[in-house]
């Protein structure tokens, strides 16, 4: 036998060792990567700790078991079927780094319990994206996190329950939908949050901005505590015990929102404001609640063209001194306006629409004043009965007899005699006017020439 073909015969088998190792290997399950039974949920925990920081790390579809606890710079990216659910104890993930990105990815805590928490950030500079959130619990609870952005994210309470109670019903406990304490400069953009017992919930924060939400079906839908300087501007409030609930707090924008239909409780408002310094309240649509906006304890304030609109009650306001009320369309409210009239306030140039005002100098205003008249509403806060007379020719009569001049009045001293959203929209349309009258003039021209060529012809 020739020597050198029996030496290559034992080279070319060594060289095939190696490739069958790897194929054993991988039959075997031997490969990289996490090791789990089958049915078995996968540990995201392996995953985030073999990642390298600052890199990429893409998680395919299944299930992942939590606690997940992410301490290092990581872009962590799902592909929108990476479900992770909850261990035992402590939130389903924890995000203590700074400058991470979470994309992609569905939390669900499965626990009946109200203070477990789905998704904890006490990092700062991280970015949170088009997440999915189920939980009876907290769905994102910040503690001294700050300029972190938060958008497109869905969060769902797992207990339904509607927000009109009996006296003898019992609230099902729940948690805060984006709840930050002590966290300053977040932005909160275009989330989606229902079934929950605050929508978004800030306390003790400074410079947030809310913007381009919604919140249905939740106690309150955006709720301010001891905070400064927040900006909730564009959102939507809808089906809530309250709209937004702005409560001892000092400088916030409430501007551009829409806030409709909280009335299944007998609390319900679309704005509440209480104890609160330099706050704007300005282009909002309030409509369809029991109470448009309830304002108490309010200094250095500003309620202005907003629409107030189809409320029970469009506006009450106490204990209030050195604000201003303007420019605002009070309409289809069944009562307009009650408020204990307080020195320093400039209440003006509003429209409200069961008051006919007289304006002999052609400028939009009335040259008398409006004064709300809140006697009904007393009379049937006292017997609730009496809501059955509602609009009968008695009941206007006793309102005009006994309603006026008393201390519970609001008073505007110029009332506009149009609502500013219809002036708004007419200004626009001056020169189609002009035109129209010019066109409607040429045609009675047009027309008298025609006559007149008709009589000559005859």
């Amino acid at each position: 036998m020739d020597v050198r073909a029996s030496d290559r015969k034992k080279r070319d088998r060594l060289l095939l060792l190696p490739l069958c190792f790897v194929l054993a290997g991988a039959v075997l399950g031997l490969t990289a990567g996490p090791v789990q039974a089958a049915g078995e949920p996968a540990s995201l925990q392996a995953l985030v700790d073999a990642a390298e920081e600052g890199t990429v790390l893409r998680i395919p579809e299944g299930r992942y078991v939590g606690p997940v606890v992410i301490r290092k710079p990581l872009r962590i990216q799902g592909d929108g079927k990476a479900q992770v659910v909850n261990g035992d104890e402590g939130p389903v993930i924890r995000l203590e780094a700074s400058g991470a990105e979470l994309k992609g990815i569905g939390i669900e805590d499965t626990r009946e319990d109200p203070d477990s928490v789905a998704l904890e950030v006490a990092g700062s500079g991280n970015r949170l994206n088009n997440l999915t959130i189920a939980t009876q619990g907290f769905g994102i609870r910040f503690y001294q996190a700050h300029e972190n952005i938060l958008e497109h994210i869905h969060i769902e309470g797992t207990t339904v329950q509607a927000t009109g109670l009996s006296q003898d019903e019992e609230p099902v406990e729940r948690g805060n939908g984006i709840d930050l304490l002590e966290s300053d400069r977040n932005q909160i953009l275009n989330n989606r949050i229902s079934n929950m017992f605050d929508g978004i919930y800030i306390e003790k924060g400074t410079g947030n901005r809310i913007e381009g939400n919604m919140v249905t079906e939740s106690r309150y839908g955006y709720h301010l505590m001891f905070s400064r300087d927040t900006a909730i501007t564009g959102n939507t409030g809808s089906r809530n015990v309250t709209g937004a609930m702005i409560m001892a707090d000092e400088g916030a924008q409430v501007t551009g929102n829409d806030f409709a239909k909280q009335s299944a409780n007998a609390t319900a408002q679309g704005i509440l404001l209480f104890d609160v310094k330099r706050v704007l309240v300005e282009n909002n649509r309030v409509e369809g609640n029991r109470l448009g906006i309830y304002a108490q304890t309010l200094r250095d304030t500003t309620i202005k063209n907003n629409r107030f609109m189809r409320n029970f009650l469009g506006i009450q306001m106490t204990d209030a001194e050195g604000n201003r009320l303007t420019g605002n369309d009070f309409v289809a409210n069944v009562i307009q306006a009650q408020a204990v009239a307080e020195a320093g306030n400039i209440i003006e140039h509003n429209f409200w629409d069961d008051f006919g005002g007289l304006d002999l100098q052609g400028d939009g205003i009335s040259d008398l004043p409006y004064r709300s008249n809140s006697f009904f509403l007393s009379l049937t806060d006292e017997t609730p009965a009496y809501q059955l007379f509602f609009g009968a020719p008695g009941m206007l009569f006793l309102e005009g007899l006994f309603g006026s001049g008393t201390r519970e009045d609001l008073v505007d001293q110029a009332p506009l005699m149009k609502p500013r959203a219809a002036a708004e929209t007419a200004e626009p349309a001056a020169g189609g006017r002009w035109a129209s009258i010019l066109c409607g003039a040429l045609l009675l021209a047009a027309s008298g020439l025609i006559f007149i060529k008709g009589g000559k012809a005859q």
